[in-house]
């Protein structure tokens, strides 16, 4: 595995003088088989830590660390229900000290869920983030990791807050049919800053991030230039239907990208009290060399998962999360890109 951080300014930006383009390509030969991939924000993966915010504020209830028992169901999830190959995680606790075999840090939560997923499961965890880190899980027998690196950013407040109080993580896949290599692909781990009214934030960091992949693009060559297959998701704090709108990500879908979600996209995240659906905050966003004749991503929405909880909010959100996980299916093909 190939480890990097990536430390970026405006100013480099700019000097490259970059422009976010990312064509479609030519259709190739997909064969039948399919993968999944996703984003699921596990509310506060915390051996020690209580959960329940904001809601507690407003005499919702106070829920424990996970149990053993709730870690299974976690990994049950995850490896059943989901079937995920793929799965980017937020509000993930890890240490600070960074492991000589990986050089990313480690995380005694992620390795406890491994222990229930099994050993083909592995992940990386970003440094930033304080104790809600972004991490990148995936099934090694389906999904061969190729590079992850960490793009750090320096501070930069739009909107009283940081762009990037969490920076992205990424990392590129090969994707295996029976052990056998197949197309590739880059996915991007997001946590944007809280509060859905930070517009220009938003809008801000999407723009920084979509340029600075540009860069990264060019610059890398042979070991990642030229790849169009790319995929962002997580939690961005944010409805792109709302009225609080975030116009670059509106031109982003113009132009080279396309947000998984429609106008009757489901909420995925939990909120009020008693507990509902009550927001859209995680998302998954492709290239659009990923759609249109090549269908690489086989679906324009991406399927929020509300039909985890069972119609038991309270109980889901004790054992699992106040979000619901969203994935999108694509399809194995040769490499084209």
């Amino acid at each position: 595995m190939i480890v990097r951080t990536f430390t970026l300014t405006l100013c480099t930006l700019l000097l490259w003088g970059c422009a976010p383009e990312f064509p479609v390509e030519p259709v190739s030969n997909l064969s039948s088989d399919s993968y999944t991939i996703g984003t699921w924000n596990i509310e506060y993966l915390h051996d020690r830590q209580a959960r329940g915010f904001p809601e507690f504020f407003a005499g919702g209830p106070h829920y424990g660390p996970r149990t053993d028992a709730d870690y299974r169901v976690l990994a049950d999830v995850i490896k059943n229900d989901l079937d995920a190959v793929i799965l980017v995680l937020n509000e993930i606790n890890a240490q600070s000290l960074v492991s000589s075999s990986s050089g990313f840090p480690e995380s005694i939560e992620l390795e406890r869920l491994s222990g229930y997923l099994g050993a083909q499961y592995a992940y990386v965890v970003s440094q930033s983030g304080g104790q809600q880190h972004v991490a990148i899980l995936w099934d090694t027998s389906r999904a061969h990791l190729d590079t992850a690196f960490e793009i750090t950013y320096p501070e930069m407040r739009v909107q009283g807050e940081d762009l990037f109080p969490r920076d992205p993580l990424v990392a590129r896949f090969t994707l295996l049919a029976a052990g056998a290599a197949q197309n590739d692909l880059m996915i991007v781990g997001l946590h944007l800053a809280s509060g859905r009214a930070n517009d220009r934030n938003h809008d801000s960091a999407l723009a920084l991030l979509v340029d600075t992949l540009t860069v990264i693009l060019r610059r890398e060559g042979g070991s990642l230039g030229g790849e169009t297959d790319i995929v962002l998701a997580g939690d961005l704090n944010l409805d792109f239907f709302d009225l609080d709108r975030e116009e670059y990500l509106e031109n982003m879908e113009l132009e080279s990208w396309d947000v998984l979600a429609d106008r009757a996209y489901p909420f995925t995240r939990l909120g009020g009290v008693p507990l509902q659906p009550a927001s859209r905050l995680g998302y998954v966003i492709c290239t659009k060399a990923m759609r249109g004749p090549r269908a690489l991503i086989e679906q324009s929405v991406a399927i929020v998962h509300q039909d985890l909880a069972d119609g038991d909010y309270d109980r889901f959100r004790r054992i699992q999360s106040d979000h619901f996980p969203v994935t999108v299916n694509g399809r194995l093909a040769a490499d084209d890109d």
